[in-house]
């Protein structure tokens, strides 16, 4: 999700990790449900 750009992150320090903002997750985690019950709606499970 970082890699693709789909969530902002930064890298710290020489082992290579990952910095996300609290706010950044959870912006990107609301969107995701947001996406998900909108996926539901126009995929319904039918008989």
């Amino acid at each position: 999700m970082v890699r693709s750009g789909e969530l902002p992150a930064i890298k710290i320090g020489g082992r290579g990790q990952w910095r996300v903002e609290r706010a950044k997750l959870e912006e990107y985690i609301q969107r995701k449900y947001t996406e998900t019950a909108k996926w539901v709606q126009t995929n319904p499970l039918v008989d």
